[in-house]
């Protein structure tokens, strides 16, 4: 996590809620929040019509260092806490001291020093897991985070999905 700071990110100890209650649509709670607007950056310019989800997932500050520069991708909604009590068995939001959404979840960036190269962090790494990576563009995410970080840009894309057979 030092390293990270060094670097302009922070990743906060604490959890990203969404309370806006459109995940429910796909059968996710507040613990899972869904993203389907993100920044300008290579890896998320072609995600205009895809929504992403990030269970369990941390809240991270960015800036720029300096050797770095450090990019946003993406954020929950204006519907959205980060909570930093969880002790107790249950989620509670407390307005008066979580903090408001907008929240960023992941952030791209270059390092420009000696052994120069690219990072990517994401607040969780649920969201690629078994369960995850095949909700809608989950995947197409992953890849395009990979293709960007081996400067494979010209890769980075939403990929056709498979036709479905019907009976």
């Amino acid at each position: 996590m030092a390293l990270l700071q060094t670097w302009g990110v922070t990743v906060n100890k604490d959890l990203a809620l969404d309370t806006s209650g459109i995940g429910q649509v796909f059968g996710l709670g507040p613990e899972v929040p869904l993203v389907a607007a993100y920044e300008s950056h290579p890896i998320v310019n072609q995600m205009k019509d895809a929504a992403t989800a990030f269970p369990i997932s941390r809240t991270l500050d960015v800036k720029n260092g300096d050797k770095t520069t450090v990019t946003k991708l993406f954020a929950t909604s204006d519907n959205s806490f980060a909570t930093s009590d969880l002790s107790s068995g249950s989620i509670k939001i407390d307005p008066k001291k979580d903090k408001k959404g907008p929240l960023t979840l992941a952030a791209a960036g270059t390092y420009n020093g000696p052994g120069s190269g690219r990072f990517v962090v994401v607040g969780s790494s649920l969201w690629v897991g078994n369960n995850y990576i095949r909700f809608n563009g989950n995947r197409d995410l992953f890849l395009n985070m990979i293709n960007w970080l081996t400067a494979d840009e010209d890769l980075i894309s939403i990929r056709p999905k498979p036709p479905r057979t019907g009976r």
